[in-house]
């Protein structure tokens, strides 16, 4: 947040709320981007026990 402080008074409020609203939007996008990640090995997961029931 200290980052954010200088920026509201040399450049303007917009852009500190643009580059927070990014900052934020960057570590959902981490997220998301692990979950798909990891889909294919839950995926397999949970297809495994299907086989062993045959």
């Amino acid at each position: 947040m200290d980052l954010f402080v200088p920026l509201i008074g040399e450049y303007g409020f917009p852009l500190a709320i643009t580059l927070y609203l990014l900052h934020r939007l960057e570590q959902k996008i981490d997220r998301v981007t692990m979950a798909v990640e990891r889909l294919p090995e839950q995926l397999e997961q949970n297809r495994l026990p299907a086989r062993l029931a045959k």
